[in-house]
């Protein structure tokens, strides 16, 4: 069982330690030079629209993505400590310990989940927006 728990964890920061310590990525502004100047009336620059409401960087998918996250990531940590709590008041009884195990390993893939569609969703907004 400890090799079990130290695989896990494992796993977890080497997964989760890239993704968490990863820096983020923005586009070069091609036109900024251009539409800073003289140029600023002309129909390239006038055409170009910097904020997305939906799939921009501050629009409404990515937050709506950021609070799901948040709220699945909460719960999944929840589960971990009520699976622990299961797994340490078992009192030798199988179907406990069990349960405990069952909880905290899909808790875990929980939140590997979660910390993967988040990226993968983030990286999709910012292509997008």
């Amino acid at each position: 069982m400890k090799r079990l728990i130290l695989s896990i964890a494992l796993l977890l920061g080497v997964i989760a330690a890239p993704l968490a310590l990863s820096a983020s990525v923005s586009a070069q502004d091609v036109f900024g030079g251009a539409c800073d100047g003289a140029g600023k009336d002309s129909s390239v620059c006038q055409s170009r629209d910097t904020s997305n409401p939906i799939a921009g960087k501050n629009g409404l998918l990515y937050k709506t993505v950021r609070i799901i996250s948040y709220i699945a990531g909460i719960a999944a940590v929840i589960v971990i400590i009520v699976g622990g709590l299961n797994y340490i008041t078992s009192n030798g009884d199988t179907n406990k310990v069990n349960t405990g195990k069952d909880m905290i390993i899909y808790a875990s893939i929980g939140l590997v989940v979660i910390v993967l569609a988040q990226s993968i969703i983030t990286f999709i907004v910012n292509r997008i927006g």
